[in-house]
């Protein structure tokens, strides 16, 4: 019972940590956004193709690993976009007021 805590805990963390969302904090209002949702028709399924119970929790865990690994790629790639564009923005100023103070100054191209 108190490793099932400590795993639903650190599942909760990992979630806020990789999404920004917890089960207080999330923009759809589900107060059990990190729990495990149970597709009943989904198990029915699969083990009609023959899949045991520990072949799909597998496949399901390789499967939230890469999602998690395509969000911090995700995540990580639009940090660097938004450095890009400040060093881009602070680039635009700059050759901005150098084009002012030269015109300021009387010099010609």
């Amino acid at each position: 019972m108190q490793r099932r805590k400590e795993e639903r805990k650190a599942r909760e963390m990992q979630m806020n940590e990789v999404m920004g969302y917890s089960n207080v904090q999330n923009p759809y209002g589900d107060a059990n956004l990190t729990e495990k949702f149970k597709w009943h028709k989904k198990r029915e399924m699969e083990e009609k193709m023959g899949l045991s119970e520990e072949e799909a929790r597998e496949r399901d865990r390789q499967r939230r690993m890469e999602t998690i690994t395509e969000l911090e790629k995700l995540k990580k790639r639009r940090i660097e976009r938004e450095l890009e564009q400040a060093q881009h923005e602070a680039e635009m100023v700059c050759a901005a007021g150098a084009a002012s103070s030269m015109r300021a100054a009387g010099v010609r191209r």
